[in-house]
């Protein structure tokens, strides 16, 4: 496993994670740290992307939502920047992000003129947000996955199926 590309904070917190299934993150108490929150965990979560480590991309879509619970802030533009510059198309924090947003911002936030300088910076959450925002107006029961168990926006999640009665015959 490689690990030279990456800043020695994010291959710390692997390493801890990697040994006891925690890691240390920032306070999340100002905007300052809210981003560097973000951006920590986006960091960890593109190590665990690249070497497909499932149960730490998952542990970090529970980190996601429970902050989400909280009623924290919904993370900022620098982080989500970074973000959408080293995540794939669809990847679970991806969808976690546009869901906070889809669901936690008013119309109104998306006339505001800061709101259209970052669109040309970060197009592919614009129009990931765009998407989702129509999805709510076109299905207004729609529930909002944060809400839900974390498990549903996991990687390799698969809802549950109904599997036939055994009838008992071999």
């Amino acid at each position: 496993m490689d690990l030279s590309g990456h800043d020695l904070d994010s291959v710390d917190r692997l390493v801890q994670w990697l040994y006891s299934k925690r890691y240390k993150l920032s306070a999340y108490d100002t905007e300052e740290n809210t981003t560097r929150y973000f951006l920590q965990l986006g960091k960890l979560n593109t190590i665990a992307d690249k070497y497909d480590i499932v149960d730490l991309k998952n542990d970090i879509i529970d980190q996601i939502c429970a902050l989400y619970a909280d009623g924290e802030y919904p993370p900022y533009m620098p982080s989500i920047k970074y973000l959408y510059e080293n995540t794939t198309n669809g990847s679970s924090f991806r969808k976690a992000v546009v869901a906070w947003y889809a669901w936690h911002i008013d119309y109104k936030w998306y006339t505001l003129e800061t709101t259209r300088e970052w669109r040309g910076n970060v197009p592919e959450f614009a129009i990931d947000l765009l998407i989702e925002l129509g999805k709510n107006m076109a299905f207004p029961d729609r529930k909002n996955p944060l809400d839900s168990k974390p498990s549903v926006l996991y990687e390799n999640f698969a809802p549950p199926t109904k599997t036939s009665e055994p009838t008992g015959k071999s």
